[in-house]
């Protein structure tokens, strides 16, 4: 970002904070790294901000920086009681304390819902790209700054989706083209969604185009301050089911999402930040654990004789069908008690009369067939 005659330069006391860490957390999705700061923006507003101890260093053209500065990175958040709402967790505790400084940011509510919408199925890296892609092609130009601001609602839903496509959104195109004509066309309100509780804010938010649980979760967390809302993605899942006592979790996110927020308490997307982060950058070390129920061992069937399947029904009449196989009513009762599949072919001249019985063989049932060659006339007409 070059500087101009008309920029502010200040400072900014910012205690606990780490911008690094904040920024690069998987929040938001633009910031560039410029020297010893990053270059970005607060909703149309571009900036430069650099750290130096407990001073957050600051240069751009808007008076209101300072408030801004305040208000984006969460300056409020008391960090102190966030990290003993989860001391009774050893690992969440020592998540919370490796993370000194990661705030949850309050960010512009259409750029998060519409960055958000880009996320399914895609890492950070790629969501960084896509979020990018979209600025640079349909964002205002801001002078003298590198990264244009997150195109409008009216903007984007102006656009094709073959256009969006270009971007590199791929299905997700879609979706963010019609959620955006619904929030341009005053179908759906986002800032309405400051007054109502978060479970009907979330059910709101999935009511749009490609938008789940998951992505509502990270909606409500970054741009709502929603901070008891867990986003469940495949780390979250992974962290949340190897905490559980029990042997098997159930890998269901809505489940796994409300056992987050029990466990986690009253900061619980704080806390699933922190630990988020930790899994992400290899610091927090997963163990493997079961998350489906194991199968249960091969039963130890006795034999079955040849005089208990005969009082089964299952000697019968044999179709004659000329080069087809044949399963008679009796045989399909016999596989539905046998859990066995059962495929004979059968001469279309010769009547038989067939005796087999199950065997455990190696710890597999094994199905052994005697047939008879003479003809059995109490199965004749």
């Amino acid at each position: 970002m070059s500087k101009t005659s008309s920029d502010i330069e200040g400072a900014l006391e910012c205690p606990e904070f780490d911008l690094r860490k904040t920024l690069e957390s998987g929040q938001t999705f633009h910031w560039v790294a410029q020297g010893d700061g990053f270059v970005g923006c607060i909703g149309s507003t571009p900036l430069f901000v650099m750290q130096k101890g407990n001073l957050l260093h600051y240069r751009g053209s808007d008076p209101k920086l300072p408030y801004l500065l305040h208000h984006y990175f969460a300056f409020d958040h008391d960090l102190k009681v966030i990290r003993e709402s989860c001391a009774h967790h050893i690992i969440s505790h020592q998540a919370s304390l490796a993370c000194r400084g990661l705030r949850i940011m309050r960010q512009p509510h259409w750029e998060c819902l519409a960055s958000f919408i880009l996320s399914p199925m895609k890492q950070v890296t790629h969501i960084r790209q896509m979020s990018l892609a979209l600025r640079h092609t349909f964002g205002d130009k801001l002078p003298g700054f590198p990264i244009p601001a997150f195109p409008s609602a009216a903007v984007l839903a102006s656009a094709s989706e073959a256009e969006l496509r270009s971007c590199g959104l791929g299905f997700r195109a879609g979706n963010l083209l019609r959620t955006a004509r619904l929030v341009h066309e005053e179908k759906f309100d986002l800032e309405a969604l400051q007054s109502l509780r978060t479970e009907e804010a979330r059910m709101a938010l999935c009511s749009l185009p490609g938008i789940g649980r998951k992505v509502a979760n990270c909606i409500l967390l970054f741009g709502y301050e929603r901070l008891e809302a867990v986003p469940v993605d495949v780390w979250i899942g992974r962290i949340l089911t190897s905490f559980s006592s029990r042997k098997t979790l159930p890998s269901n996110p809505k489940k796994l999402e409300h056992y987050g927020e029990k466990l986690l308490g009253p900061y619980a997307g704080y806390i699933q930040q922190y630990l988020f982060h930790q899994a992400r950058t290899g610091r927090l070390r997963l163990p493997k654990v079961a998350t489906r129920m194991p199968k249960s061992p091969t039963p130890t069937t006795p034999p079955v004789s040849v005089a208990s399947l005969r009082k089964l029904g299952v000697a019968c009449r044999l179709q004659e069908q000329k080069g087809r196989r044949v399963k008679s009513k009796a045989l399909r009762h016999a596989g539905s008690v046998f859990p066995s599949c059962f495929s004979f072919l059968f001469s279309s001249t010769l009547s038989s009369f067939c005796c087999w019985h199950f065997s455990l063989q190696n710890g597999k049932r094994r199905l052994t067939i005697k047939q008879r060659t003479h003809r059995n006339p109490h199965l004749q007409k």
